[in-house]
């Protein structure tokens, strides 16, 4: 999987971050984040959505790129809050079991 974040997409939020997809998806923007120039990094941001934070590996939550919201999906006020000012939504929500 190749992710592709331009320079206009400065902050990006994560549905599902939690799951096998999610975890590949944020470490795959983290590593592309991460391999800009400082200058060209430093507004970065990757929100993730999730209502179990203790499922985001430890390399990934303690990241200086990552935010994470912990919410669920249902409260829309909270959601709205999380995603303002974000540039790009990305989802990787499964089916719920």
């Amino acid at each position: 999987m190749r992710v592709r974040l331009g320079k206009m997409s400065d902050c990006a939020g994560l549905l599902g971050a939690t799951g096998p997809v999610g975890i590949h998806l944020t470490k795959e923007l983290i590593q592309k984040l991460s391999s800009e120039k400082p200058d060209e990094r430093s507004e970065h941001q990757i929100i993730l959505f999730v209502r179990s934070p203790q499922k985001i590996p430890e390399d990934v939550i303690f990241n200086p790129l990552i935010k994470v919201v912990n919410a669920q999906l249902s409260d829309i006020a909270k959601l709205e809050e999380a995603l303002e000012g974000v540039d790009a939504v990305l989802s990787a929500l499964g089916p719920s079991v």
